[in-house]
């Protein structure tokens, strides 16, 4: 993550195992009900050899269909609109995830990732259902290199928990959203969080330097790598992708943050904090 020493702003190569995946889409021609309904009873229809096959990737304990137990995964922090999952499926390595992906490929069902669901922007809504992947079970700190300021994560590690390993060693990771205690890093991949630091560092596009990915057709990939200075391409935000591996690069320039700082000034948008 990002790495940073006092108040000046290092490269830092941050790794981070998450998953980030692609959702179908199930908006129909014209938007027709109909056409969600047919396609819901489809994905019903094929469920329970679907569990079945989930079942032998990532164990009996990693899958939940009872309506009782999906239905705590029907929306994330965007509570006003809920639909639960057909599926909620727990892997706990890239591999699990590509095989997951593979099998839902099979079977056209769409699949959607969450890590700890405290977006407000309904990003981890299962829309027509399908199978959620859950990241969570992949939260370990790989690794933290602080000659070199980078650490390697997997997607479920939550945001704060890094800045806490690092405590007594003069660096911290910066992109720090308000939700920082319960987000994960593979969530604020997936959607580009920032936080009050922002200005000086930059968002999570802006720290990332690699990701392993898993694509939709279910390969793992790296794009990437720790010599990037200005970090990995924003367009893997929000891509048609699976992220399996990230890391952080520095920020944008001083001035790109002052034109920033003008802009909001003159909304009439008051910023809580700002850093030189």
């Amino acid at each position: 993550a990002n790495l940073v020493s006092g108040w000046h702003k290092r490269s830092a190569v941050y790794s981070l195992s998450t998953s980030a995946c692609y959702t179908r889409s199930f908006r129909g021609p014209g938007g027709s009900h109909s056409w969600f309904r047919k396609v819901a009873g489809m994905i019903r229809a094929t469920i329970p050899h679907l569990v079945e096959q989930l079942r032998s990737i990532v164990g009996s304990d990693g899958v939940l269909s009872a309506h009782s137990d999906v239905m705590v995964y029907e929306c994330d922090g965007f509570v006003i609109e809920k639909t639960c999952p057909d599926v909620v499926v727990f892997p706990s390595t890239a591999d699990d995830v590509a095989q997951i992906v593979r099998v839902c490929n099979e079977g056209d069902v769409p699949f959607l990732p969450r890590g700890a669901g405290t977006s407000l922007a309904g990003g981890c809504l299962p829309v027509g259902g399908g199978v959620m992947i859950v990241m969570t079970q992949m939260n370990e700190i790989v690794e933290i290199n602080l000659r070199d300021r980078y650490a390697v994560v997997q997607p479920g590690v939550v945001n704060v928990w890094l800045t806490q390993a690092l405590k007594g060693t003069g660096y911290h990771y910066a992109p720090d959203p308000s939700s920082q205690g319960a987000c994960t890093i593979g969530g604020n991949v997936a959607e580009n969080s920032g936080g009050v630091h922002c200005l000086k560092y930059g968002l999570t596009a802006n720290n990332l330097l690699q990701v392993t990915i898993v694509t939709i057709e279910g390969e793992i990939m790296t794009l990437g790598g720790a010599g990037l200075e200005n970090g990995l391409i924003p367009e893997l935000i929000n891509s048609k992708i699976v992220v399996t591996n990230g890391k952080i690069a520095q920020g944008p320039g001083i001035a790109d943050q002052a034109i920033a700082l003008c802009l909001s000034l003159t909304r009439r948008i008051k910023p809580a904090i700002l850093e030189n």
